[in-house]
């Protein structure tokens, strides 16, 4: 229970530094009270989570297959997103990563842990640091800086700003524009308490990459092609561009109000602003290259050896998007109606975390602690016309039913601004905000013995789910869209109990056990969260049911952690909206009943050979799997009217996307006197699988769209992913000057420049119609991949003062 002290060593500068000596650990002299001869092995972290750190980030790879929601960034108890660790870390705040199976007050950790950062524990350490970086993935330079100060009167100051720029060396049409600035301010009280506060102002610009399918790759011969750019007068253009600036503020106070009570306070608010352009087509052709109708696939004959051939040949007319063609089309028309379009999907995040904690020491071995928390998240959604491609206006209306025979006559998507002409910069389409509104509070009990500990947490609270519309569709007029929909209101709950025996001051075992029950995102709580009110049908909480067990070994120069876990998760929802082809209308999928069974082991262990040299390894294996076979509801997304009545889909057994029966990493570092550093480790993940359709598997699609039962095998079965493996290695060279040191690092990632290994890779909801004469045929639509990055390098100097 600290929330002050001297830092007994500079904060973690890994990009400047990263390979540190390591020096052994001070042990207090053992004492009357035998308590303190087994607490550090008692208070283990997570072993596994800190040696196998971004190792496995050539793949997309869950740990233990859990939802990233269950290992979440807390910032003093709030939750924020990945991207502000970074700053934060330069800010000089503590880290550490948190073993799931201990409970924490203020946020109930249920999953594989969480990361939690702390801006109170300790002062920041005078002094700055430097670096220059030229990398060849995602950008090409960078430079960042930080500065910490001491100021009169207690009071503390610390600042950075970093800066990203350039064009990934790899993948056209990525790149990265990217600043963020950071401040830390704080102060420490006369009675050793301390307040700080900290905004982070993170802007980038980026140009992304998509995924495609195998044909694709093949035909442009690289792993590395991206079909969301096109050359426009000469130069690329990307269509998929993330711009965002999203400014983060917290602040934070910790101290004693009492002789064993300690209090900690946090209010942190994060806004601003996330647009994502794509290209839009009314009442078009897609301008997608890679589209199934512009494939050699699709064609037989003379087309298929003429497209084939230009395909091969890499006709960036066809290749990739043709910009000026869409000029052209657009500039044709007669009325000057848009064919084509670049808008963007704009959300502006509004969230609001306060939260108050109290840890009071009953006894040496007695600690209660409770915590209340308050979460506040109104997200506002909305569409902006960003360029028109030359077309003189486009009118606010739905161009998807255009065509429709029911609904033609129903086409505002703005009743109360009827035919209104957009220009660029202006919002259409749909304009909503989203609510989910929770107060919950936490409790947790620890007793220590000598070798014996017991904890016990839990924590319950009330939330409120809803969405306000800004535009009364005609589809869905009055209260349908417009206004507030129903509320949605739910009891989630969490409860975690954990006893461990230490067996010497290096040997622990440790078991625990959860249940809780979580709130659905909002987006699945929603038929057309876009532009309709309507709450899907008996929603209800996502539970899930956990148990670990863990043994921990320490010692001087040796750490091991072994754990065994089992989860259960039952009554998930997922609500998606795709084209189905089945019934040639835009649908909305409800899924119900998702369940989920995760089991395996966990071991990470470290090991110090000499002052200089040190190993470290972790492995995980375990099976993930669907447990049930879920419901399904499809609903037309015009009318809300009933295409499917909870029809089963058929996923047992099936493994979810993102997951991995074997994840191993082994490394070693050695660190010189003369200042020569050196890290290499090698990454396997195996037993990876395509994410599974749930629509696919249903009775609806199975068996009425199969007309063979080779065709019906190729909707049940699912398609399993090469293995990945990756060496990665860093060297540098460190010199001291005086108090200060100048570092050179260069890392490489793929050493051995795999460019087949897949990312990640997904089953399309829709079906493919194929025709024969007057007969149709249906097969499922191609695997969507994204491809591993290969061979890719980062060169760092560094000068820390």
């Amino acid at each position: 229970m600290r929330c002050s002290g001297a830092l007994a060593q500079a904060f973690d500068d890994e990009p400047y530094y990263p390979f540190a000596p390591y020096e052994e650990e001070r042990m207090p002299e053992l004492e009357s009270d035998s308590l303190l001869f087994y607490r550090a092995v008692q208070q283990a972290d997570d072993l596994w989570a800190e040696v196998s750190a971004f190792r496995f980030s050539a793949v997309s790879y869950r740990r233990r297959g859990e939802d990233y929601a269950l290992s979440p960034v807390l910032l003093e108890g709030a939750e924020v997103s990945w991207r502000y660790l970074t700053a934060l870390r330069r800010l000089q705040a503590e880290t550490r990563y948190v073993a799931g199976a201990r409970p924490q007050v203020g946020r109930l950790s249920v999953g594989t842990g969480a990361t939690a950062v702390s801006l109170t524990e300790y002062d920041p350490v005078p002094g700055g640091a430097l670096a220059l970086r030229a990398a060849t993935r995602n950008y090409r330079a960078g430079a960042e800086g930080s500065l910490a100060f001491e100021l009169p009167r207690r009071w503390h100051l610390a600042v950075t700003v970093d800066g990203r720029f350039g064009r990934d060396a790899l993948v056209d049409g990525v790149y990265t524009r990217q600043t963020t600035a950071a401040l830390r301010v704080g102060r420490r009280t006369r009675g050793d308490g301390y307040w700080t506060a900290v905004f982070v102002v993170p802007f980038a610009e980026r140009g992304l990459r998509s995924s495609s399918v195998e044909e694709a790759f093949m035909l442009r011969g690289s792993n590395y092609y991206n079909p969301a750019w096109g050359r426009q007068a000469g130069d690329v253009r990307n269509s998929r561009v993330r711009r965002e600036g999203l400014p983060l503020g917290i602040a934070a106070y910790c101290g004693r109000i009492g002789g064993s009570t300690l209090l900690r306070a946090s209010a942190a608010v994060e806004t601003g602003i996330r647009r994502q352009s794509s290209l839009a087509w009314y009442d078009a052709s897609t301008p997608r290259p890679d589209n199934y109708h512009y494939l050699p696939s699709y064609f037989t004959g003379e087309a298929f050896e003429a497209v084939d051939a230009v395909w091969r040949a890499g006709d960036e007319r066809y290749t990739q998007i043709d910009w000026a063609e869409l000029y052209r089309r657009n500039r044709m028309q007669p009325d000057g109606e848009a064919l084509y379009a670049l808008e963007d999907r704009v959300e502006r995040p509004l969230r609001m975390q306060t939260a108050i904690r109290i840890e009071s020491e009953v006894d040496p071995q007695l600690t209660v602690a409770c915590a209340l928390r308050v979460d506040y998240d109104a997200p506002r959604r909305y569409k902006q016309l960003r360029d028109l491609l030359g077309a003189g206006r486009l009118t606010d209306i739905d161009h998807f039913l255009l065509d429709d025979a029911t609904y033609s006559n129903r086409l505002q998507n703005d009743l109360r601004h009827p035919d209104r002409t957009v220009g660029e910069g202006d919002r259409f389409g749909y304009d909503y905000r989203t609510v989910r509104c929770e107060v919950a509070a936490d409790g947790v009990v620890r007793y220590r013995s000598d070798r014996w500990t017991a904890e016990f947490g839990a924590s319950v609270g009330r939330c409120v789910v809803r969405r306000r519309g800004f535009y009364e569709k005609e589809l869905f007029p009055g209260a349908g869209s417009y206004g507030g929909s129903s509320r949605l209101r739910f009891t989630p709950y969490a409860l975690r109990a954990s006893a461990g025996y230490a067996f010497s001051s290096r040997s622990y075992l440790e078991i625990s056990a959860s249940a809780s029950a979580a709130v659905p995102d909002v987006e699945d709580l929603f038929l057309q969260p876009l532009y309709n009110n309507r709450t899907v049908d008996d929603p209800s909480l996502s539970r899930r049911y956990g148990a670990e067990l863990g043994f921990v070994r320490t010692g001087g120069a040796f750490e091991l952690r072994v754990t065994g876990y089992l989860a259960a998760t039952r009554d998930g929802i997922r609500t998606t909206r795709f084209f189905d082809d089945l019934s040639y209308e835009y649908c909305d999928m409800t899924v119900r009943g998702i369940g989920r069974l995760d089991y395996g082991a966990e071991a990470a262990a470290r090991l110090r050979l000499t002052w200089n040299w040190s190993l470290s390894a972790a492995v995980g294996a375990g099976s993930h799997t669907y447990a049930t076979n879920p419901s399904v509801w499809l609903y037309t997304d015009a009318g809300n009217e009933l295409r499917a009545d909870g029809v089963t889909s058929y996923m047992s057994g099936l493994r979810p996307g993102g997951t991995a029966s074997l994840a191993a990493t082994a490394g070693v570092h050695y660190f010189g006197r003369s200042g020569w550093y050196f890290s290499a480790d090698a990454s396997l993940v195996a037993g990876r699988w395509v994410a599974p359709s749930f629509h696919y598997r249903t009775s609806r699609v199975a068996n009425q769209a199969s007309d063979s039962p080779e065709t019906f095998a190729l909707f049940m079965e699912q398609e399993r992913l090469d293995d990945s493996f990756t060496a990665d290695v860093s060297a540098g060279r460190m010199w001291r000057l005086g108090a200060s040191r100048l570092s050179v690092t260069l890392s490489v990632r793929n050493l051995l420049d795999d460019r087949r290994t897949v990312y990640s890779a997904y089953e399309s909801d829709r079906v493919r119609r194929l025709r024969s004469g007057a007969e149709s045929f249906y097969r499922p639509f191609a695997t969507s991949l994204l491809y591993a990055y290969g061979r890719s390098a980062t060169l760092t100097v560094s000068y820390k003062f």
